[in-house]
């Protein structure tokens, strides 16, 4: 079960990044921390993306395990949706889970 959601969580993440046109019309995107929003590891900054743009993603940082998807629903408000467990190996099952929504 664990392993299913985390190829899940990183094909759709392959589907909504890794696509060419995306690539090419965002060379400058600004990269996500470990929660999903914009900015440094742990840190979100002050920065948004365009009105429209929805993020989803995954990240590791041992004891925490993140899965995300964010969305930008107008050009001041930007909602990230995340679920935390509480794991020091990835390919286990968590001990604890942490739901989140973020909004800034």
């Amino acid at each position: 079960m664990r392993i299913i959601l985390i190829i899940i969580l990183a094909c759709l993440h392959l589907l909504v990044v890794g696509t060419p046109a995306f690539a090419q019309s965002k060379l400058h995107t600004p990269s996500t921390n470990i929660t999903g929003q914009i900015g440094l590891n742990t840190i979100p900054s002050a920065r948004m993306d365009e009105s429209g743009t929805i993020r989803v993603g995954s990240s590791f940082s041992d004891p925490y395990l993140n899965g995300f998807i964010g969305l930008q629903i107008a050009d001041p408000l930007h909602i990230t949706l995340r679920q935390t467990g509480e794991v020091s190996n990835p390919f286990r099952d968590p001990d604890r889970f942490y739901p989140g929504i973020d909004a800034k």
